[in-house]
């Protein structure tokens, strides 16, 4: 996706994950927007099962997950070939909102929360390059 928005759908058949997109390939968001979108589980705006990008001005906003994980990101792969990468200074995700975790961990990592989150044995940790900053580019992700 290079530039673009993907806006306004609902996912709600099979497990009801990826609202705005259901990654089972190499999906790379370059400067495109994905907003407004739910899915009736988890991964509001994207629920990725294998390697996602997010660089230049991507933004993952207003997205929801009803019941649960990831209001913007459900990071979910099927094998170690999953990955997630942050690239950059201009993407953002926030004002995104999930019903799970009910609270956060002790502990946890920023990517833990209602905006991102990186669940199944294969998820690992999100890569972060080119300036990245997860305080400033990762926020306003809330609890329903």
């Amino acid at each position: 996706m290079n530039g673009g928005t993907i806006s306004g759908n609902g996912a709600t058949s099979n497990y009801g994950d990826g609202g705005g997109v259901n990654n089972n390939g190499d999906f790379t968001m370059n400067s495109g927007t994905i907003s407004g979108n739910s899915a009736s589980n988890s991964g509001g705006g994207v629920d990725n099962a294998h390697r996602l990008v997010i660089s230049g001005t991507s933004q993952i906003v207003n997205n929801q997950a009803d019941t649960g994980y990831g209001g913007g990101i459900l990071n979910n792969p099927f094998n170690d070939l999953g990955a997630v990468i942050f690239d950059g200074t201009g993407a953002a995700i926030k004002s995104n909102q999930a019903h799970l975790p009910d609270t956060l961990p002790v502990g946890a990592q920023w990517y833990q929360g209602w905006g991102v989150y990186f669940t199944g044995t294969h998820a690992g940790t999100p890569t972060i390059t080119n300036g990245f900053d997860y305080t400033t580019q990762v926020t306003d992700n809330t609890h329903i």
